[in-house]
């Protein structure tokens, strides 16, 4: 939320728009920690890595065929979001806030 949504905010400032009341947005690093509980060894947690990639790695076993550009990114975060969608639905809507 610290860079798409401001960029977003700027662009409709832009063209002298006003964004929707009812928008919300939500940061999917939060939304992909409450899904992937940390595992827990010997009482000590396991660090795990939030990018995109290596999230979308755990899930399907394998590196997503594109990343690190915005398309690609959009693609890699929907494909994650319908691995489980009722659980990712549910994460983001108790993490989303208005713009």
């Amino acid at each position: 939320m610290k860079f798409d949504f401001p960029v977003l905010k700027a662009e409709f400032a832009r063209m002298k728009q006003a964004l929707p009341a009812d928008i919300l947005c939500a940061d999917s690093l939060p939304v992909f920690k409450e899904l992937e509980q940390m595992d827990v060894k010997e009482g000590k947690k396991i660090r795990l890595s939030y990018k995109l990639d290596v999230i979308y790695k755990r899930v399907y076993g394998r590196m997503p065929e594109e990343s690190h550009e915005a398309e690609a990114d959009v693609k890699t975060l929907l494909l994650l979001a319908i691995f489980s969608p009722q659980e990712f639905f549910d994460a983001v809507q108790s993490k989303a806030v208005p713009l």
